[in-house]
C-alpha cells in the first residue's frame, strides 16, 4: 500500500507496523531457505537441514516477531490474529492465513511457503475474512483510490489527443438536491457524449472467497454506476457546474468501471456501461489515441485484444496411473 502513510490505522495496528512485520517474516524466511538450499548443495559433507517449520507458543511467537521487527507486542498480536488460520471461515486457505495454531497453543508457519506468497494480497484476503476487517479494508481502499484517481486522470489527459475536460472527484448537485460524486467525468469537446469513470483498487482474486466477494462488489459497483449515468443523462445541465458546457443537444452518458487489476469474473453490463482494467485501457489509449467516447466504449465492449469463447462445454479426460484410471471433467471452449 505505497499510496498511504505508515501512520494509517488498520485493525489494531498501523500500515507501518504491518510493513515491518511482513518485511521481517520475509527476510527471516529467505535466510532459513537459503541455509536449507546451501545444505542441499553440500550433501557430500553429511550435513542435512530438513525443511524447517517454525513452531513457537503464541506468546513466544509474538515476542519473537516484536523483537525482530521493532513493532509493539500488542500490534504484532493484532497482525497475527488476522493471519492465523481460522477453520470457521468459509473458503479458508493457508495462502491467506499462513499461521496455523495447534491444540496446545503453538503457532506454526513454513518459511519456504512465505516466499511464494504475495504478502499484500495475503494480508488483504485475510483481513476480509471478518466483518470488522472488511470495514477497515474498505476505508483503506478508499484512501488508495483517492490517491490513484489523480494519476489516472493525468494519464488519460496525456494520451487522448482531442481536447477533453476531466473533473476529478467533484460533486454534482441534481435539481432535487441529491448529489453524486463519481471518481472522474470526462467530456470530449467535439461530441455530445459524457464518460463517467469509477476507479476500483480491488485486489486480484486470490481464491474462492475473493471471487465470491468480487462478484458481490461488482453488483454494487454496477448499481452505483447506473445511478451516475441516469442522473447525468436526465440532468445534463448540471455538467455546467464543473465544465465549460454550453451544448443544449441531447447527450449520451456512458459509464466505465475501472478496476486496477484484471478481474476474471463473469459479469454482464447494460448497454451504456462497461468495465475494463486500467493496465489494458492505458495500453490502448497510449497506442490508439481514441478520438471519441463512442470509439473508446466500442473497444471496451468488443475487446479485440482479448479472445472470449462463444460457448463452453464439459470435456471428459482420463489419466492412467498404474492399474487405476482417474477421470475428470474440464470446461473447454467449443470449436469456432
Amino acid at each position: 500500500m505505497p499510496q498511504i502513510a505508515g501512520a494509517t490505522r488498520l485493525l489494531d495496528c498501523t500500515v507501518g507496523d504491518l510493513r515491518r512485520v511482513l518485511a521481517t517474516l520475509y527476510v527471516y524466511s529467505l535466510f532459513v531457505t537459503k541455509l536449507e538450499d546451501v545444505s542441499d548443495a553440500q550433501s557430500a559433507l553429511g550435513l542435512v537441514l530438513p525443511p524447517y517449520v517454525m513452531a513457537y507458543g503464541r506468546d513466544h511467537m509474538i515476542d519473537w516477531l516484536a523483537g525482530l521487527s521493532g513493532v509493539p507486542v500488542a500490534n504484532v498480536d493484532a497482525i497475527l490474529s488476522v493471519l492465523t488460520f481460522d477453520p470457521a471461515c468459509s473458503h479458508v486457505t493457508v495462502a491467506q492465513q499462513p499461521f496455523v495454531s495447534s491444540g496446545d497453543g503453538r503457532l506454526f508457519f513454513l518459511p519456504r511457503m512465505v516466499l511464494f506468497l504475495n504478502l499484500p494480497l495475503m494480508y488483504g484476503g485475510a483481513l476480509n475474512k471478518r466483518a470488522t476487517g472488511r470495514a477497515v479494508y474498505a476505508q483503506t481502499i478508499n484512501r488508495i483510490e483517492s490517491a490513484g484517481v489523480g494519476s489516472i486522470a493525468q494519464e488519460i489527459r496525456g494520451a487522448v489527443r482531442n481536447t477533453i475536460q476531466v473533473a476529478q472527484q467533484r460533486k454534482f448537485q441534481m435539481p432535487d438536491g441529491q448529489e453524486i460524486e463519481p471518481d472522474m467525468v470526462v467530456v470530449w469537446d467535439s461530441e455530445p457524449a459524457v464518460l463517467v469513470i469509477d476507479v476500483k483498487f480491488s485486489t486480484p482474486p486470490f481464491g474462492p472467497a475473493d471471487i465470491h466477494r468480487d462478484l458481490e462488489e461488482m453488483a454494487k459497483w454496477k448499481n452505483r454506476m447506473s445511478e451516475y449515468v441516469s442522473s447525468l443523462q436526465s440532468n445534463p445541465g448540471v455538467l455546467g457546474q464543473h465544465f465549460q458546457w454550453t451544448s443544449q443537444r441531447n447527450i449520451t452518458v456512458f459509464g466505465l468501471i475501472l478496476p486496477r487489476w484484471p478481474l476474471p469474473i463473469p459479469v454482464d453490463f447494460p448497454g451504456q456501461i462497461g468495465a475494463v482494467d486500467w493496465p489494458s485501457l492505458k495500453a490502448h489509449i497510449q497506442q490508439s489515441h481514441p478520438s471519441s467516447i463512442y470509439e473508446l466504449m466500442m473497444w471496451t465492449k468488443k475487446r479485440p485484444d482479448v479472445a472470449v469463447p462463444v460457448a463452453l462445454a464439459w470435456l471428459a479426460k482420463d489419466v492412467q496411473v498404474g492399474e487405476w484410471k482417474y477421470r475428470y471433467s474440464v470446461l473447454t471452449p467449443l470449436p469456432k
